[in-house]
């Protein structure tokens, strides 16, 4: 069987299970998840074949050796060579920023690199990493990602065809260098719910990460503007980040019922979306270009029967049908998205109808079968590729 290294820098975190899923769901690929350390409090990945390159910073020496190794892929540890020996035909990195960081090192096991590019790593304006404010390490990382495209045996998958754009169009990647791939969903993991849509309390579902770009405060205002007119309508935020207080405060301030329900593990989102009658995700662009690729949550939402209202870059154009499975709206657009939430709430028929829908559409578009097989015909086209 082919072998292949998938390296993400850290394993994993709690909000990464696609790529999880991903090297869970091969066939016909053999996979080592790769990476430079472990998280305590990241997704269990027992089960699957997993190495990390160096997990040793306590001493000067072991520092400055993984400082060389980082930047140079000299002097080679065990943990390397032992990857070595494995002898994959193919490494999938996961973000550009990986790619960027694991290239000096990979480059010498003289196989093919393939590159997912998700979102931050590609929507973020070049300008921003130059400007330093991811860092000073980062400052080169636009100039770094453009010369790992023009290498012959580098090429890159986008999850979105907005992905795609941003990358030719911002970065200078070669248009044919981009093949687009969707993620796809566990239908047997994500599937409808026991408790028909109408039958479910008037709770609209948030998931994700309390920051900039996924904008919960815009659905926190347009709640308020639905509770006025269904006052037992609820709001639940799963997620936590950095703007955690500022959004209570916002609630406070609008006197919006709100429950902050913190991170969750992926069983418990499963087990909030079988509970919800809407999902929203109100996405907007940050400040710094940093916008959604396709969320994985949005399909996994439809894939439970849930009908979605959303204005994620990416998934408001690929990753829902439209008033079929749900609504898109403009980046902020405050009353657009509370009379949405109204005429799902206020129509039984309409959110029984998107209910029943939006299995159908994953089905027919995302099932993680499917897009695990087009992944694997994409492996064996860049191992003929590049013979």
């Amino acid at each position: 069987m082919k072998r292949i290294l998938v390296f993400r820098s850290s394993l994993l975190a709690a909000s990464e299970t696609f790529i999880k899923q991903q090297v869970s769901s091969l066939v016909s690929w053999d996979a080592m998840l790769v990476g430079n350390q472990r998280l305590s409090s990241g997704l269990t990945i027992e089960g699957i074949n997993s190495s990390i390159i160096t997990d040793h910073y306590d001493t000067f020496w072991q520092k400055l050796k993984w400082r060389l190794f980082r930047s140079f892929g000299w002097p080679k540890s065990q943990e390397y060579l032992d990857i070595v020996a494995y002898k994959p035909a193919l490494v999938h990195v996961h973000f550009g920023t990986d790619a960027v960081l694991a290239w000096p090192w990979i480059r010498h096991l003289g196989v093919p690199m393939l590159v997912t590019l998700h979102g931050f790593d590609i929507n973020t304006h070049p300008e921003w990493w130059i400007s330093g404010h991811h860092g000073d390490y980062w400052r080169n990382y636009p100039s770094q990602l453009k010369a790992l495209a023009h290498k012959k045996n580098v090429s890159f998958i986008a999850v979105s065809q907005a992905i795609r754009q941003q990358a030719i169009r911002a970065y200078g990647i070669p248009a044919h260098k981009i093949s687009v791939l969707h993620i796809g969903v566990d239908h047997q993991t994500f599937s409808l719910g026991k408790t028909p849509i109408c039958e479910r309390p008037m709770r609209v579902l948030f998931v994700g990460r309390l920051v900039e770009k996924k904008a919960a405060h815009v659905l926190i205002r347009a709640m308020a503007q639905v509770q006025q007119l269904v006052p037992q309508a609820e709001l639940s935020i799963v997620g936590d980040g950095s703007q955690r207080d500022e959004l209570q405060q916002l609630a406070n301030e609008l006197k919006v019922q709100v429950n902050f329900l913190g991170e969750m593990p992926s069983d418990r989102v499963r087990a909030q979306l079988h509970e919800a009658r809407i999902f929203c995700l109100p996405s907007i662009t940050a400040i710094n270009g940093d916008a959604e690729g396709l969320p994985i949550v949005l399909l996994e939402a439809q894939a439970c029967g849930l009908p979605v209202v959303t204005s994620a870059r990416g998934g408001r154009d690929e990753g829902i049908a439209d008033g079929v499975t749900g609504f898109s709206f403009d980046e902020g657009d405050v009353a657009a998205l509370s009379k949405h939430i109204l005429r799902l709430l206020q129509d039984d028929h309409l959110a029984q109808k998107m209910s029943e829908a939006g299995p159908k559409f994953i089905a027919e578009n995302f099932r993680l079968d499917d897009c695990t097989a087009k992944l694997e015909a994409h492996y064996d086209k860049q191992i003929a590729t590049n013979k």
